[in-house]
């Protein structure tokens, strides 16, 4: 199918940008690498009167400070996996995005993009979600920054205003002994996640001293399961095969998944507690190899 009739504006700067979205209201989508918006498009899942293009406003940056790792929004997602600052900083963002659909996908997807289209089992907002993420996002009047927890409010919603843009993501580098675990599963290689599931650890000698674990695909947001890793902190030194055990019964409990046609509500229930358990144990034993 073709995409219903459109405007097409190439504005120079961000300043220009945010003044399109602010006149054009409702009417307007951001397009940056449209591997979401394009589909949709084609559809007619979407018909905006207007498309705003910022693949020119000097968005594409990846710098690290003050303990953050700032990733502009327009940055690819294929530059997550080999950028040396990425891998220092972050490891996990690293290990995640290869599993982001396809290559030729991820050369063109953007970080903001996949964050913004806010799909729940999206791997770029669970990492966003674990890690305690901070959304900068801008309008012509004000600018806001908004955690990962509170910028995902629903299947393909956020906290985007009408008139916003994402212009940056900022992550908490990972400082100290840490380590990490990532699992997701698909129906085929490259197909949307049917639910991911990771864990951040930190240590202290070789005793667990923080953890962070975050769930997609079991509910329209990824969350963060407290219960689970206060479970998890509190085990010290001593975790064994009965942490995650616990672990993914006490995940299987604390969500509420979606049936589709893919897959029940309660195969993706068992789904998330295989896989919370299997990402904690994932972490605790890249900390003793």
């Amino acid at each position: 199918m073709k995409p219903p009739p459109f405007e097409y504006v190439r504005p120079g700067t961000v300043d220009e940008a945010l003044a399109q979205l602010a006149e054009r209201g409702g009417e307007a989508k951001v397009l940056a690498g449209g591997q979401s918006l394009v589909p949709m498009l084609n559809l007619r899942l979407t018909r905006p009167s207007v498309l705003v293009d910022v693949n020119h406003l000097q968005l594409d940056s990846i710098t690290r400070s003050d303990g953050g790792l700032r990733i502009g929004s327009t940055v690819r997602q294929h530059r997550l996996i080999d950028d040396s600052v990425v891998g220092e900083a972050l490891p996990i963002l690293a290990h995640v995005t290869p599993y982001i659909a396809h290559p030729a996908i991820r050369q063109r997807g953007t970080v903001g993009g996949s964050i913004a289209h806010a799909d729940p089992a999206a791997e770029l907002a669970l990492v966003a979600v674990l890690n305690g993420a901070t959304m900068f996002v801008s309008s012509s009047v004000a600018e806001r920054e908004i955690p990962a927890e509170d910028f995902f409010m629903g299947t393909f919603t956020t906290a985007l205003r009408e008139n916003e843009l994402l212009t940056a993501v900022e992550f908490r580098a990972a400082e100290g002994m840490t380590s990490f675990g990532f699992v997701e599963i698909a129906e085929r290689e490259g197909d949307f996640a049917l639910v991911s599931a990771a864990a951040q650890l930190s240590w202290s000698d070789d005793a667990i001293s923080g953890a962070r674990v975050a769930v997609a695909g079991g509910a329209e947001v990824p969350l963060r399961l407290g219960e689970v890793e206060r479970l998890v902190q509190e085990a010290g030194s001593g975790p064994g095969a009965d942490l995650w055990t616990e672990a993914g019964s006490m995940a299987r409990t604390a969500v509420e998944p979606m049936g589709d046609i893919h897959v029940t509500a309660e195969h993706r229930r068992a789904l998330v507690g295989e896989l919370v358990a299997r990402s904690v144990r994932q972490a605790v034993e890249e900390h003793r190899s």
